[in-house]
């Protein structure tokens, strides 16, 4: 899949996920277009608030893929973090960030 320069974000998506997690997913996203050749055209993005070893609130992502199977792991420092399961869809003419229930 192509994920193109043309990206949008449900309504549901920009309301509940923090600017900072946002900007992460973004990046996220264009780490993974660009570390692989083959890109699912649905990623998975498993938001969990958690508290490091410091006492820090952190926001811990999970990023999957399904075909073919990757996952990357990454954690922030930040009192915004959420709880929550994002999907990025690409048809092929642009991507969309939105809610899993959004769905």
């Amino acid at each position: 899949m192509s994920f193109t320069e043309n990206g949008y974000m449900t309504s549901g998506f920009e309301e509940e996920i923090p600017l900072l997690i946002q900007l992460a997913l973004l990046c996220a996203l264009r780490k993974r277009i660009l570390d692989h050749p083959k890109v699912d055209y649905l990623q998975v993005f498993k938001l969990t608030r958690i508290t490091n070893e410091y006492g820090d609130v952190c926001q811990k992502i999970v990023h999957e893929q399904e075909h073919p199977r990757l996952q990357d792991t990454y954690t922030i420092v930040t009192d915004e973090a959420v709880d929550k399961t994002v999907f990025c869809i690409d048809d092929g003419d642009h991507f969309t960030f939105l809610l899993s229930e959004e769905y």
